[in-house]
């Protein structure tokens, strides 16, 4: 079972709290961590296989810079524990980064058709289909949420994703396909996660998810869609009463 989350913020560097949030998914299980954020037009992806402590002093995960970004705690299913397994993952051209948490079983008939369109997949990891299918749809239409609903098209399994490219450097995109995966409101940020949990340290605010359901993110605002036809869903926020000390 991994864990995959993202912030975007208006202002600051966000490294310390996906962190925290990495922290308080570490009960799900794991092998490797990755991050990746966005500064300056460029997106910096760190990853490797440990312990968060180790992989956070090894490659100095709470240096990096941006106020936009993902990450994930993988537990490996496709693809054996290796640094090149893990995730996030980008796409060719390295303009989006993504991350999943599920299964997509139909990993080999998609690398296939993938790679027939023209894409290098060069890991073994499920995970980096999700990246390609993405982008494949992407780079027709030139729309996130189109991609995202190209992309899905191209997978079977159960799932959740979530990614940022940088001709929309200010926003982060997910989708829940059967996986957990639950939005937090922040003052002056959003952060998507696989369980509430895990952001009660930052917020007690959230919006539920539902599969089937695409999630689009700034740091002032949400948007829902419908992942089969693109419609905007309309869904207010709640507050949790889960407590720290509770858990």
């Amino acid at each position: 079972m991994c864990g995959i989350f993202g912030i975007v913020a208006k202002e600051g560097d966000i490294a310390q709290k996906l962190l925290i949030i990495a922290r308080r998914l570490q009960y799900r299980g794991y092998d490797s961590l990755g991050l990746a954020t966005y500064q300056n037009g460029d997106i910096d992806l760190r990853k490797d296989m440990g312990t968060v402590e180790s992989v956070v002093e090894s490659l100095k995960l709470d240096e990096m810079k941006g106020n936009i970004g993902i990450g994930q705690l993988r537990w490996s299913t496709f693809g054996r524990p290796s640094t090149l397994n893990a995730q996030p993952h980008f796409d060719c051209d390295k303009d989006m980064v993504g991350a999943h948490n599920g299964n997509i079983v139909s990993f080999y008939q998609s690398k296939e058709n993938l790679e027939k369109y023209g894409h290098k997949v060069i890991s073994q990891n499920d995970g980096e289909i999700c990246v390609h299918a993405v982008e494949e749809h992407y780079d027709k239409k030139k729309n996130m949420i189109q991609g995202i609903i190209g992309g899905i098209e191209e997978m079977e399994g159960a799932f959740a994703f979530v990614c940022f490219h940088k001709d929309t450097p200010d926003t982060i995109y997910a989708v829940k396909m059967g996986s957990s995966l639950v939005v937090g409101i922040g003052e002056d940020e959003h952060y998507v996660v696989s369980d509430l949990p895990s952001i009660l340290p930052l917020t007690n605010k959230y919006v539920p998810l539902n599969d089937g359901e695409i999630i689009e993110l700034t740091a002032h605002s949400y948007r829902i869609f419908s992942a089969k036809n693109g419609k905007e869903i309309k869904r207010d926020p709640r507050i949790t009463n889960l407590q720290l000390k509770m858990l």
